[in-house]
């Protein structure tokens, strides 16, 4: 499995996910904005944001949010106004529960998102590694 993905890879996956469920395209785009894990990321509720921190109180943590990554939370808390969790479920499977989208969801789209540009082995920890610097030689 190749560690980094380039930029245009990045961004054929969040655009495929994105026609799949906006819901995946942004915790696609958050998780290469934080150091969260899916698995945390996905339990993230509001009320966990105050002001640019997230408040990890499960890690016994806080961390600092980018100015993109607040935007995305600002945008999504205004389309779901009602919504408990930042990445919250729409599925049949829970109906009229409040209750976040799951790992397992997550990664099957990914997975075959991958599959569909040539890159078998895609989990969420790609994410990580949008950035491929390049360097060029000295002139």
């Amino acid at each position: 499995m190749k560690n980094k993905i380039t930029r245009d890879e990045f961004n054929e996956i969040k655009q495929r996910l994105k026609s799949i469920s906006h819901t995946w395209s942004d915790l696609w785009d958050f998780l290469s904005l934080t150091d969260i894990k899916v698995s945390e990321a996905v339990q993230l509720q509001y009320t966990d944001i105050y002001e640019s921190l997230l408040d990890c109180t499960h890690n016994g943590i806080a961390l600092g949010l980018s100015p993109e990554a607040l935007g995305l939370i600002n945008r999504r808390k205004k389309l779901n106004s009602k919504d408990r969790y930042i990445f919250q479920s729409r599925s049949n499977r829970v109906k009229y529960k409040e209750q976040p989208v799951t790992v397992i969801a997550f990664n099957a789209a990914l997975r075959n998102v991958g599959i569909s540009i040539g890159l078998n082995k895609i989990s969420s920890k790609h994410a990580k590694y949008k950035i491929q610097v390049r360097l060029l030689p000295p002139c």
